[in-house]
């Protein structure tokens, strides 16, 4: 993996947790 790819990668590993936390709390 690039570096590129290795930023998106966390990039939707955070996006992916945010949106697990944002529906517990609705």
């Amino acid at each position: 993996l690039n570096d590129c790819d290795n930023q998106v990668t966390k990039a939707a590993e955070i996006l992916g947790v945010s949106v697990r936390t944002i529906y517990r709390y609705l």
